[in-house]
């Protein structure tokens, strides 16, 4: 494999353990996800999407916070 794409990977799953901390309400680190994943749902709820892609949607926290609002969503990443 490119090694350039073995560094992105492993970057990507290192960070991806953080991801759900990142988006808990009960983080005590600065909520700088969340204030976006809220903005993303005015915006989607605005537009009236019905279905969402998130290409490269890490371990898949946002997208599960976006289901519940009644968006039906898909995603996939290149890590597990």
């Amino acid at each position: 494999m490119d090694p350039g794409k073995d560094a992105v990977r492993r970057h990507y799953q290192e960070s991806a353990n953080d991801f759900r901390r990142k988006y808990s309400p009960d983080s005590e680190a600065y909520p700088a996800e969340q204030i976006r994943l809220k903005i993303l749902q005015r915006r989607l709820s605005a537009l009236g999407t019905r279905t969402l892609l998130d290409c490269g949607c890490g371990e898949g926290t946002p997208l599960a916070v976006i289901h519940g609002g009644g968006v039906e969503v898909w995603g996939f990443d290149f890590v597990e």
